[in-house]
Order: C-alpha cells, then sequence, then structure tokens
C-alpha cells in the first residue's frame, strides 16, 4: 500500500490544516443558512403587517370601528403633521406605509348612491398595501350586505356580525402525500452540503492527485517495481476514503445536531442521497485533476462550487428559479441533489409512486459519475499513449 502510505503522506503535511478549517467554517455558516432558512412556500402565507396611519375627519359609529378593525390588522402609527406635505414625508421617511384619510359625511353615504370613497395614501408597489385594501373592501363590502339584506338590523350589529365572520380562519391540508407542515431544518443543513463537499474535494483530490501526477514524479514511478493498475487502484482507495471521511463528518455533525429527526425515513433518504452525490463530486474532481493544473485548481474550485451551487438551487431556492435557468441546471448534478431533496421532504407516504422523482433524480447523479469517471479514464489513456 505504497501509494495509499504516500497519498495520505501528501494530505496530512500539506493539506489537513485546510481542510480542517474549510471543515469548521462551512459547518458553522451552514448551520446559520440553515437557521435562517425557511420554505418559499411558508413565506408565501405569513401576513405582512404594513406601518398604517389613518385620519378620522367622519367621527362615526362606522369610522370609529373601520379605524379599529384597521389598527388591529396593522401596525398603526400616529402622524402628527397632518398636511399634505407632512404625510408626504411620513412616507417618504417611512414613519407610515400607508395612510387612510376617512373623510366627512362617510357614514352618511354610505349606504346611498352618493357613497364617498376612502382617500388612501401608499408607498408605490406596496404588496402589505394592497393586502390591507383587499381586508378594509371586504369589511365593508360585508358591512353593506348586511345592512341592505335587512332593513331592521342595526349598524352596530352588522359590525359585530361582519367581525365575527371576518375572523372565521380555515386550516389548509395537502393531500396525495404531501405534507402541510414545513420541510424538517436537517433538510436545509444538506441541500447547503454541495458547497461545502465540492470545495473540499476539489482541493483535496484534485491537489493530491495532481501533485502525484507531476511527469517528474510520475516518470519515476513508472520505473518503480509496482503495477500501472495497483498504483491507479490504491490512488482510487485513497480518493474515496477521503471522500468518505468528509462526507461522514457532515453526517455526524447533522446527526448531533438533529438526532431527533435525521433517523427518519425522510432522513436516511437524504442521507443516502448525500452519498450518491458525494460518489458524484468524487468522480467529477478525479476528471478535474486531469485536466487542470496547480496554478488553475483554486479558480476552477471557486467557479465550480459557486456555480453549480447557484444553478442548481442550494442559494437561491429551485422554485424561484426561471424555467429558462431550470432547463440549463437539468446539466448540474447538484440541481438533481437538490430536486430529490425537496422532493422528500414533501413526502408523508413512502412508496413506489411517490418516491418515483426522488429514484430518477438519483439515478441521474449515478449516471453524471459514470460519465465522469469515464471520460477521467478515456483521457487517461490518451495520455498514457
Amino acid at each position: 500500500m505504497q501509494v495509499f502510505k504516500l497519498y495520505y503522506k501528501i494530505f496530512s503535511r500539506g493539506l489537513i490544516g485546510a481542510v480542517i478549517i474549510y471543515v469548521v467554517i462551512f459547518s458553522i455558516l451552514t448551520l446559520i443558512f440553515t437557521n435562517f432558512s425557511s420554505s418559499p412556500s411558508e413565506q408565501a402565507f405569513n401576513v405582512s403587517k404594513c406601518k398604517v396611519a389613518i385620519i378620522d375627519y367622519d367621527k362615526s359609529l362606522l369610522s370609529d370601528e373601520l379605524s379599529k378593525y384597521i389598527k388591529d390588522n396593522s401596525k398603526y402609527v400616529e402622524i402628527h403633521d397632518k398636511s399634505e406635505e407632512g404625510l408626504k414625508d411620513a412616507l417618504f421617511f417611512r414613519n407610515a406605509e400607508y395612510i387612510f384619510i376617512i373623510p366627512e359625511n362617510f357614514s352618511e353615504k354610505f349606504f346611498t348612491d352618493e357613497r364617498i370613497s376612502l382617500q388612501t395614501m401608499r408607498i408605490p408597489n406596496s404588496t402589505s398595501g394592497k393586502l390591507l385594501d383587499t381586508m378594509v373592501n371586504k369589511y365593508l363590502n360585508t358591512i353593506d350586505l348586511y345592512v341592505k339584506g335587512d332593513s331592521n338590523i342595526e349598524l352596530k350589529t352588522a359590525i359585530e356580525k361582519t367581525v365575527d365572520d371576518l375572523s372565521i380562519k380555515t386550516d389548509v391540508v395537502l393531500t396525495n402525500g404531501k405534507k402541510s407542515s414545513t420541510m424538517p431544518g436537517f433538510l436545509y443543513y444538506f441541500n447547503y452540503l454541495p458547497y461545502p463537499i465540492i470545495s473540499i474535494l476539489v482541493l483535496c483530490i484534485s491537489g493530491i492527485t495532481l501533485s502525484i501526477n507531476d511527469i517528474d514524479i510520475k516518470r519515476r514511478n513508472t520505473c518503480a517495481p509496482i503495477s500501472t493498475s495497483k498504483f491507479s487502484f490504491e490512488l482510487f482507495l485513497g480518493n474515496l476514503s477521503i471522500s468518505a471521511v468528509i462526507y461522514l463528518i457532515f453526517v455526524v455533525y447533522a446527526v448531533v445536531i438533529y438526532k431527533n429527526s435525521i433517523f427518519t425515513k425522510t432522513g436516511l433518504l437524504v442521507t443516502l442521497n448525500g452519498l450518491i452525490f458525494t460518489a458524484v463530486c468524487l468522480s467529477l474532481c478525479f476528471l478535474i485533476s486531469n485536466i487542470a493544473t496547480k496554478k488553475s485548481m483554486s479558480a476552477i474550485s471557486t467557479v465550480l462550487s459557486l456555480g453549480s451551487c447557484f444553478l442548481g438551487g442550494v442559494f437561491v431556492p429551485q422554485e424561484l428559479l426561471s424555467e429558462t435557468v431550470k432547463n440549463v441546471a437539468v446539466i448540474n448534478p447538484v440541481f438533481w441533489y437538490v430536486k430529490a431533496n425537496n422532493t422528500l421532504g414533501s413526502l408523508n407516504t413512502f412508496n413506489y409512486q411517490t418516491l418515483d422523482t426522488v429514484i430518477f433524480a438519483m439515478i441521474v447523479e449515478i449516471c453524471f459519475a459514470a460519465a465522469f469517471l469515464a471520460i477521467s479514464l478515456v483521457i487517461i489513456k490518451q495520455r498514457r499513449t
């Protein structure tokens, strides 16, 4: 096992310190990203309250109750300067995002054909303001329906019934094997793993292989009493073992942090998917070591890790990627790795029908690994010739 010993000798002397720094930094960053991450679907259903100011010139029962309803569904702020310039300044300095102005005689003419509209001022393109518009319109329209539907009903009673109606909420349940809850935290952790794994493996495998394949060293090794097949086999064992150790470190780190959820069907399948992706990285780094130089290694590592992760959905969720980017990303193994993880995180039932997307993505990853390895062998054979 002379080549295998040489492999780890090079690793221990020149790379172990850098790898430890990479692992520590990436572990901390991955944990931070995981804690601050949330699925896009979760964010889409969170109500964001905006800062609202109300100027009531009507001072009626309807305007008072409307003001109360708006305050309950927003962050109420007080504006002391109620002039037009003062209101514009409040919006400009973001002291308020939305201003409701209830004109005089609003309540008196609300139920007649001479209805007076509310006056509003807002920050342009405010999504929370549009949501508040919808809520206020629904509130006023519901009161109008109660009053016009029953001529004997009192306005106070109509307002109370409206508030009761609008306070009703419905729980949403997704079927067909999909979870209604958010994805587990360890899934975000594993989704960020391609970045450190690619960076570290390119540093280790490609760096060590380039050192061993230096032209002078290679000529001397050719004269050594060891066959080429044995030399290649021991070099492969070194690459395989270092990849397994690095991935195992991240898995152990995940077990420590997510010990209550990692040992589930989802967790085990995500871990298996990560192991397959590590094999893809191993083949890719072996290919890089046969076409790159020592001077270009750092640039290749940076471009490859960042580029593949941005296009694959690691830093930007795949739901937010455009169709054009997704069509290009299908040639990126990171895209299929993240897609399999996202699918696993949304499953509640595990069978062939629900896992077909995951299985297909894993098969694609294996095909990438085989393709990278085949290209590497062809290049090695051509160079030997």
